[in-house]
């Protein structure tokens, strides 16, 4: 397992390449992983991340601990995720995990239902049922 300074370097790479790609937002909303933020010790010195968005402008909203409705966008992606796409694919190797995770983020982005404009009411209960218009659309690809 990678150390958490590896582990951060990959996170600020990524979070750099996505920046470099999408351009960047007036703040970005982070929650307490210790790859974003650093210690919760070294509070009065920002992690590099932190101090990298500085630098360029983009205000990072830090979200309070044990407070996931502050998160609520990554916490509907992942909820979703796990429901419509892990416990139903269940990729059993690192190969199938990265084709199933890649098609399920396209899907996600592109052409899941969005409730905001298509009114779509789906029991998560029933995500992995076939009637589920998520569960058939996703499944069809």
């Amino acid at each position: 397992m990678a150390n958490l300074g590896q582990e951060m370097l990959t996170a600020l790479r990524k979070v750099a390449e996505v920046l470099l790609e999408q351009g960047c937002p007036d703040r970005i909303r982070l929650d307490r992983d210790t790859r974003w933020v650093g210690s919760w010790t070294a509070k009065d010195f920002p992690s590099p991340l932190l101090r990298f968005l500085q630098c360029l402008g983009i205000d990072p909203k830090v979200c309070p601990p044990q407070r996931p409705d502050k998160n609520p966008f990554a916490e509907r992606y992942h909820r979703n995720f796990k429901y419509e796409c892990q416990l139903i694919e269940c990729p059993a190797d690192l190969v199938s995990t990265v084709d199933v995770n890649q098609r399920y983020v396209h899907f996600y982005n592109f052409e899941r239902p969005n409730q905001a404009i298509i009114p779509v009411v789906t029991n998560h209960l029933e995500s992995s049922s076939p009637r589920n218009p998520v569960y058939r659309l996703f499944h069809t690809l």
